[in-house]
């Protein structure tokens, strides 16, 4: 078989040695085909090399990625509604409110009142209302530390 240049087609033949007659009746060969034919083999060959590098040599990070994107969640917590009546009169509302709680276990007996005095300025409550507070619930009635009810 040889390749015979077939000027009036614009194409090549590929021809049978001992016949003379065209090897590949239905194929024939285009040049002004070839380089769409190396673009695609490129194209191909390009996207085929980058899956590769994706899911074979990259995978097992990607794979890590991925799952922490999707395991990652943030609790919004909506405002709750005011609820009014026909009027238009609030019937319920939010309003912010705060707890303190003071571990007493923590606390060693000799820097009990200048925490409490201390608390008492930032929290703009009288000291006296704070070390009564204090001292009821953490003392009993003879001036004796009570037992932390957790031991």
């Amino acid at each position: 078989m040889r390749l015979k240049n077939n000027p009036k087609r614009n194409r090549i033949d590929f021809v049978n040695l001992q016949t003379g007659k065209n090897a590949f009746q239905g194929i024939s060969f285009s040049w002004r085909y070839l380089p769409v034919y190396l673009l695609m083999v490129f194209v191909f060959g390009f996207l085929f090399l980058n899956l590769f590098n994706l899911q074979i040599i990259e995978g097992s990070q990607n794979l890590k990625v991925a799952t922490r994107i999707n395991r990652s969640t943030n609790m919004i917590i909506p405002p709750r509604g005011i609820i009014y009546d026909s009027n238009g009169t609030k019937l319920a509302y939010n309003l912010p409110s705060y707890s303190l709680y003071v571990n007493p276990s923590q606390i060693s007996e000799t820097d009990e009142l200048p925490v409490l005095e201390n608390l008492s300025a930032y929290l703009e409550i009288g000291e006296d209302d704070i070390i009564n507070r204090y001292q009821s619930a953490v003392y009993d009635e003879n001036g004796n530390k009570r037992k932390n009810k957790s031991s």
